[in-house]
């Protein structure tokens, strides 16, 4: 289950998804391809959910995405 938080630029909650996920592993070249391809662009990436840096070894890569 995923909870995602859409705020706008001065940090005001718009809305709130709760999602239940298939979610798969991909490798990161794919992951910044889709970004790229998305017209997305990273604003933040942490190597896990309580924000640490995300380095090589991290568990995860979690993406802050703007428009």
């Amino acid at each position: 289950e995923l909870l995602y938080t859409v705020q706008d630029n001065n940090g005001q909650v718009i809305n709130e998804l709760d999602i239940v996920s298939g979610a798969s592993l991909i490798f990161k070249q794919d992951a910044d391809l889709l970004i790229r391809m998305s017209g997305l662009r990273i604003e933040n990436e942490f190597g896990d959910f309580n924000k640490s840096p995300y380095h090589s070894d991290s568990g995860r890569r979690i993406f802050v995405l703007r428009k």
